[in-house]
């Protein structure tokens, strides 16, 4: 079962030893990490530019969850695909 949350402005997944993590990055982007470490590295480099302003809504419901940010919106439901 895929368990949902909202830390801060970032909508994380965790799914056995997985975590998938949607965060808004500028006024129209998104930024999606993911790993099978404990957790998500913050330290590491990055070539994106600093997120910015932003206009996040988090959305969590019975069968997944939404994160929109200005014009676009990335959904993460609990379907698996075997």
């Amino acid at each position: 079962m895929i368990n949902f949350a909202q830390e801060a402005k970032k909508l994380k997944c965790h799914l056995d030893y997985e975590i998938l993590q949607v965060e808004p990055w500028g006024p129209n982007g998104i930024r999606v990490r993911a790993t099978r470490s404990a957790e998500i590295k913050q330290d590491w480099i990055s070539a994106l530019l600093p997120p910015g302003i932003d206009s996040a809504k988090i959305r969590i419901h019975e069968k997944g969850a939404s994160l929109q940010n200005g014009s676009l919106v990335a959904n993460v439901s609990m379907r698996r695909f075997d």
